[in-house]
C-alpha cells in the first residue's frame, strides 16, 4: 500500500499529465489529427522521477480515466474510441516508455548527456509505438508525413528541456 508521500507524487504525476494534455501546440498540419501536447514530455519526467512502478500506475490512472469519459486526452477528448483511434499509439507508448525506459536504461540518469539520451529514446518509444498503430490503417508515407515528422522538432525540444529540467532538479538533490 502506497504511503501518503508516494499516493502524493502520484497524483502530482496525474495532474501534470493531464495539464500536459491541455497545453497544446494545435497546427493544422496533418490529416489524422493527432495533436501535439506536453503529454510526453510530461511522461518522460514522471519516468524519470517516479520510476518504473509510480510511473505505470499514473499512466494506466491516465488511460483509465480517459477511456471512462473523463475529458483528461489532448484537446479534451475522452473516450475508448480514443484509445482504439488514430492517438492510440501514442498514449499506449506513453506505458512502454516508462516500463523500458525504467527497465533497461535506469542507470542513464546520472549525467546530463546521458538524460538526454534516456529522454531520447522515451520519446523514439513514444513515437515508434505511435507509428506501429498507424501503419495498421496507413500506408507508410503518409504514417512517416503526418504521424511522425510532424513530431520531431518539438520532440527535440522537449528532450532538451526535459534533459534540462531533469538534471538541475537532480543536482540540487531532488528526491524522486
Amino acid at each position: 500500500m502506497p504511503n501518503i508521500k508516494q499516493a502524493f507524487k502520484i497524483l502530482l504525476g496525474l495532474i501534470a499529465l493531464v495539464i500536459g494534455s491541455y497545453v497544446d501546440f494545435n497546427i493544422p498540419f496533418s490529416r489524422l489529427e493527432i495533436p501535439i501536447s506536453l503529454q510526453s514530455l510530461v511522461v518522460l519526467l514522471i519516468a524519470y522521477f517516479l520510476g518504473k512502478a509510480d510511473g505505470m500506475i499514473v499512466i494506466l490512472a491516465y488511460l483509465i480515466l480517459g477511456a471512462l469519459g473523463l475529458p483528461v486526452f489532448a484537446d479534451g477528448n475522452s473516450g475508448v474510441s480514443v484509445l482504439m483511434g488514430n492517438s492510440a499509439g501514442y498514449l499506449f507508448g506513453f506505458l512502454m516508455a516508462v516500463i523500458i525506459l525504467e527497465s533497461v536504461f535506469h542507470a542513464w540518469k546520472y549525467s546530463f548527456v546521458k538524460i538526454c539520451m534516456y529522454m531520447t529514446i522515451g520519446t523514439a518509444i513514444i513515437l515508434l509505438s505511435g507509428g506501429l498503430r498507424l501503419l495498421l490503417v496507413y500506408d507508410p508515407a503518409t504514417t512517416w508525413k503526418h504521424g511522425i515528422q510532424p513530431f520531431l522538432a518539438g520532440g527535440f525540444i522537449k528532450i532538451l528541456v526535459g534533459s534540462t529540467v531533469a538534471f538541475y532538479l537532480k543536482s540540487h538533490r531532488f528526491r524522486g
